[in-house]
């Protein structure tokens, strides 16, 4: 535990600054950088890919995600990318002499193409208008809720969210993660309306922090299923007491789309 917040203690800060007050290619060099270690964790740490190569590859396909979004997600460098990598995929697979299976060969197009573009929500939010304001959503529902569930589960935790997949997890846990993250965007929106003077969609808030914090609970368990059905406990090593980026972002990566899809439809901010 004292890792962990330890961790937290410096990690939450470095991110604020970045995500807050740097430019916005620097978030972006931020999230190409997690995605090309979430591509590794998933794909070489697993064992689902043993050459090395072709976990440099897929890394390599998951930094551009985020830089693509950075400049505007143009249709035609997208397409080009993504035509390039699945054929360097279908060469790596014939040359492996079927040693290479198809598992292998959808993890890295998970890992390079699609669980990037979730996680670069957050390149998106942070470039659009009053994005600094915005972006602070999905961080906020996430790890509000995480950490709302953790403590409410262990002070009132009884009964088994998901006993095969995840047995620490409780249904006292997901609700006070709900609640405290319903709590936190509320308090979130008096902030910005009256100290930045926006006008702000409580409504909007109240929905962010309720749909994120469900999809959290689901993107924690999704990548919790991956850990089991490959007999490891974490993803890496490289977080102490959180284990790798996949273990703690593991919920980001569906809480920032659905939270960048929800303010598209219902604006926080005006």
């Amino acid at each position: 535990m004292k890792s962990r917040l330890f961790v937290a203690a410096i990690g939450v800060p470095l991110v604020a600054v970045i995500i807050l007050f740097l430019p916005t290619i620097v978030t972006a060099v931020m999230v190409a950088l997690l995605c090309a270690i979430a591509a590794y964790e998933l794909t070489f740490a697993t064992h689902l890919i043993e050459k090395k190569r072709i976990v440099a590859e897929t890394g390599i396909m998951a930094a551009l995600v985020p830089f693509w979004c950075w400049a505007g997600s143009p249709a035609l460098p997208a397409m080009a990318a993504a035509v390039i990598f699945f054929l360097i995929l279908a060469a790596e697979l014939l040359a492996s002499k079927m040693e290479l299976s198809f598992e292998a060969m959808t993890a890295c197009l998970f890992g390079g193409l699609i669980s990037p573009y979730f996680l670069s929500a957050i390149v998106r939010l942070v470039v659009q208008d009053n994005g600094r304001f915005l972006v602070v959503v999905p961080i906020l529902v996430a790890f509000v809720a995480d950490g709302f569930a953790l403590f409410a589960g262990m002070a009132f935790g009884k009964h088994k969210l998901a006993p095969v997949i995840s047995p620490k997890k409780t249904v006292e846990g997901m609700i006070g993660g709900f609640a405290g993250a319903v709590i936190f965007m509320v308090l979130y929106g008096l902030i910005l309306q009256f100290a930045f003077h926006k006008e702000v969609s409580y409504l909007s808030a109240v929905a962010a922090a309720l749909c994120g914090a469900v999809v959290s609970v689901i993107g924690d368990l999704f990548f919790s299923c991956l850990k089991r059905e490959k007999h490891i406990k974490d993803f890496g090593k490289l977080l102490p007491g959180h284990g790798g980026v996949l273990d703690r972002f593991d919920s980001m990566y569906f809480c920032a789309p659905v939270c960048e899809l929800l303010l598209l439809f219902l604006p926080l901010v005006a």
